[in-house]
């Protein structure tokens, strides 16, 4: 037995010593991420191994059916792609003024490199009240025809999910049908047999990535999307999970301490549904025993899919003149993962955001454990004399990202960044830049979203929604307490080296 154990120590222990060696001379990370990994393997030996495989991303084998469902649904939007960066470089003086225009390099990142087309929204409705989001997307979801899809990290069986499952169960009975897509691991506290019962009733479930049988590798991968499209006609994307606390009731007791939960949800309509409804499409079939997202299945479940055939060329101009109509709302939608083949798109898109403002830059996130190359970013925008100003929690529904929170907040107040801590918990995740671009979605800003987690951010090209997410902006602050610089460097020792501790670990969290 101790023979045994004796030799298991060994293999872990030269295992150990393996990726030490890789990461010294094999890894292609940057330095400073690959010397945060070699400290971790090095002061923890085996613990630093394991954190290694299951959190530093290099491990997570895509299987057959995530490839497949991605590359559908590119190869329906490939040609739409294609013409559309042809269109914008021919026409793009015709729209001087535009947002797109300005930040047309924001729109070839998202379209060249992760193949996110341009749609049109024609009305959006940016919820900041539970009560009021909840209202709407049921009567929504009551309202439905043909199809409600559904995709969400944490689904209780509370008042609040219990509401929305009886609704789905009666409308899956009418006919219509309905699919939900919920994460094993962030709904893991919800009885399966509460999912059970919208199967009974006609409808379809999928757990994304169970837990169990799942590789433990892939235990960390989850899906972290918010995503509802009634009819292929009403999206909703942003930070809304179902559970009480999100609809401003009494959440579950280990959360009753936060006090208010602020969080913003987008309800659009026009072409730009058609891009929500292919990507819950492509992350069924990736998950579901009958998915599937062929250009077929698109096709069927877009009420605006004439508009994305392959056609005459007169079809096509028709869906660039509806993106810059008048009234018209040019819209990506962002969709990101651990399996990019291009690395981290959304760490990219937030990068290059932050990095075109000229005047104000403006974020909110519950959860900031920025990377380098972030922090990095914000530094040079606020240099450039950029206000820059992040809207965090005052009270956190987790110590651990708190304390590495602060300890990167101490940092970049020194550079004339502003924070602002929301009286209660903010869940939030939007970002506003000078009255011209907005995104809302479920992306953080930290470590988890951009390498871990499958996120999705819609960003709308409009000055009318930048404007009046600013002003929501604006709102909250002034239920918000500003950090001052002198506080966080006159903390107590032992406070400071607390979050330098958890700051180690800021990639894990």
């Amino acid at each position: 037995m101790k023979i045994a154990w004796f030799s298991a120590l060994t293999l872990l222990l030269a295992a150990n010593a393996a990726v030490g060696v890789f990461l010294l001379f094999f890894e292609t990370d940057q330095l400073s991420p690959r010397l945060v990994w070699l400290r971790r393997v090095t002061l923890l030996p085996v613990v630093g191994l394991v954190l290694y495989v299951v959190f530093s991303g290099r491990f997570f084998t895509r299987t057959r059916r995530f490839r497949r469902a991605a590359a559908s649904r590119f190869d329906y939007f490939d040609f739409v792609k294609q013409e559309q960066l042809e269109f914008l470089e021919r026409r793009k003086t015709l729209y001087a003024h535009s947002a797109v225009q300005r930040f047309f390099p924001l729109v070839f990142l998202n379209l060249a490199g992760g193949r996110n087309v341009l749609a049109a929204t024609e009305r959006i409705d940016v919820q900041t009240s539970g009560a009021a989001h909840f209202t709407s997307l049921f009567g929504d979801i009551a309202a439905a025809e043909s199809s409600v899809n559904l995709e969400y990290f944490i689904f209780r069986s509370d008042a609040t999910g219990t509401r929305l499952m009886d609704l789905l169960c009666r409308k899956a009975r009418e006919g219509v049908s309905v699919r939900l897509i919920y994460d094993d691991v962030g709904s893991i506290f919800t009885p399966r047999a509460f999912f059970a019962r919208l199967q009974k009733a006609g409808g379809e479930v999928a757990a994304f990535l169970p837990v169990r049988g799942c590789l433990p590798v892939h235990l960390n991968y989850r899906n972290h999307r918010k995503i509802a499209v009634i009819d292929g006609k009403i999206a909703y994307i942003g930070g809304h999970n179902i559970g009480d606390e999100y609809a401003g009731l009494t959440p579950m007791r280990r959360l009753r301490n936060i006090g208010r939960w602020r969080d913003t949800q987008a309800r659009f309509t026009g072409t730009s549904v058609a891009l929500a409804q292919a990507l819950f499409l492509t992350d069924w079939s990736s998950v579901a025993a009958t998915g599937d997202s062929s250009p077929e299945e698109l096709a069927r479940y877009f009420s605006h899919a004439g508009s994305f055939k392959r056609g005459a060329d007169e079809q096509n101009e028709a869906l660039f003149a509806r993106v810059f109509a008048k009234g018209a709302i040019p819209t990506q939608i962002v969709a990101a993962g651990p399996d990019d083949a291009h690395g981290s798109g959304m760490e990219d898109l937030f990068i290059k955001l932050i990095a075109s403002a000229a005047r104000y830059v403006y974020i909110q996130t519950p959860y900031f454990v920025p990377t380098k190359a972030i922090s990095e970013t914000l530094k040079v925008a606020a240099a450039s004399g950029v206000d820059v100003r992040v809207m965090l929690p005052e009270r956190w529904d987790k110590f651990y990202v708190k304390a590495a929170s602060y300890s990167f907040v101490r940092e970049l107040l020194a550079f004339g960044i502003r924070f602002f801590h929301y009286q209660g918990f903010i869940h939030a995740k939007t970002v506003v830049v000078d009255d011209a671009v907005t995104s809302i979605g479920s992306t953080n800003l930290d470590p988890r979203s951009f390498s871990l987690h499958y996120e999705v951010s819609a960003l709308f090209y409009d000055a009318g929604v930048a404007v009046h997410n600013r002003g929501i902006f604006l709102a909250d602050e002034r239920q918000c307490r500003e950090a001052r610089r002198e506080a966080y460097e006159r903390c107590f020792f032992a406070v400071r080296a607390w979050r330098g501790f958890f700051r180690l670990f800021s990639a894990l969290l």
